[in-house]
C-alpha cells in the first residue's frame, strides 16, 4: 500500500508497532452502538491488528507531527470495481477535521486508480458521521 500524505496526516498500512494505538481507539468503542468492539482486550486486539497489517483495505491514520495513529480508514473491495468505506477516529482527536481529510484523500486516490463507485453506510441516528 502506497502512503498518502496530507498537510497533517500520513495514511499508510498498519504495522505491528501500531498495537497500542489501535487498542486505544478500539477500546473506546467497546460499548459503541454504531461501531462496537465488545469484549476488546489487549490480548485479543492482536487479531484486529493482524487483520489490518498487510491488508490493502485498511489505512492507519497517523499524525504527521507526532507519529501517533489516531484511527483507521476502511476501504473494502466489493463487486463491479466498487469500494465500501468507513472510518474510526480516537475520541481524543474527533471534531478536528481528521476524518474528513483522511476520507477525502483515500477517495481521491481510489477514484484516480479507476475505482468505479465508493459508498458508505451509516445509521441515521449517528448524526456526527
Amino acid at each position: 500500500m502506497e502512503e498518502i500524505i496530507t498537510d497533517r496526516l500520513v495514511l499508510r498500512g498498519f504495522r505491528e508497532e501500531d498495537a497500542d494505538d489501535l487498542f486505544g481507539f478500539l477500546y473506546q468503542l467497546r460499548d459503541d452502538e454504531f461501531e462496537g468492539y465488545p469484549g476488546i482486550t489487549r490480548r485479543n486486539c492482536g487479531k484486529q491488528l493482524r487483520r489490518r497489517v498487510g491488508s490493502d483495505e485498511y489505512y492507519a491514520i497517523q499524525l504527521k507531527d507526532t507519529g501517533k495513529v489516531i484511527g483507521n480508514i476502511y476501504i473494502g473491495n466489493r463487486d463491479f470495481n466498487t469500494k465500501e468505506t468507513g472510518y474510526i477516529i480516537n475520541e481524543n482527536y474527533r471534531r478536528l477535521g481528521y476524518a474528513l481529510k483522511a476520507l477525502s484523500a483515500v477517495i481521491k486516490r481510489a477514484l484516480g486508480a479507476g475505482v468505479h463507485r465508493i459508498y458508505a453506510e451509516c445509521d441515521p441516528r449517528n448524526k456526527r458521521s
